[in-house]
């Protein structure tokens, strides 16, 4: 559920603004492993105000070293492929126009959450991957704006 701390409106305003967008770039920073894909909301009774909700497949990072004698040598990280999960991504956004909303933020603020998702460890790296790329487009698919949004469109 995706809520603002201030009050609570009626949601019937809230309408799917164009089509779900998959292969949607790189929303989740170092731990994205896949596909992102999005849909936005806007309300019929609050110009500007646009909601846009991405999922994606992630694996947390892990350090990769080797230790000779008492020396642990350093090599970076890599993705943890057996903890593969999705993580949803929810902006709240003001803006003075829904079709530029990046060139005319007034205010936005997003909202995390790993979503409780089937385990991924079947197959290899590319298969759980996939997997998790079909089970973020299916929740974006079945984000139900009436449902689930809560925001009263104002700045908190």
């Amino acid at each position: 559920m995706l809520g603002g701390g201030i009050g609570r409106e009626s949601n019937m305003g809230w309408v799917q603004y164009g089509d779900i967008q998959t292969d949607d770039g790189d929303y989740g920073g170092d731990i994205q492993i896949g596909k992102a894909t999005h849909v936005r909301f806007i309300h019929t009774g609050m110009p500007g105000r646009l909601v846009t909700v991405t999922a994606y497949p992630v694996a947390p990072e892990r350090s990769i070293e080797t230790q000779e004698g008492s020396v642990v040598h350093f090599h970076g990280f890599e993705s943890d492929m057996n903890a593969v999960g999705i993580q949803s991504q929810i902006e709240l956004m003001i803006c003075g126009d829904i079709d530029d909303p990046g060139s005319t933020e007034e205010w936005s603020d997003y909202l995390y959450e790993n979503l409780d998702t089937r385990p991924y460890s079947r197959g290899d790296d590319e298969t759980k991957v996939k997997a998790a790329e079909v089970d973020a487009l299916r929740w974006v698919e079945r984000f139900d704006a009436n449902r689930d949004i809560h925001w009263d469109g104002e700045r908190f």
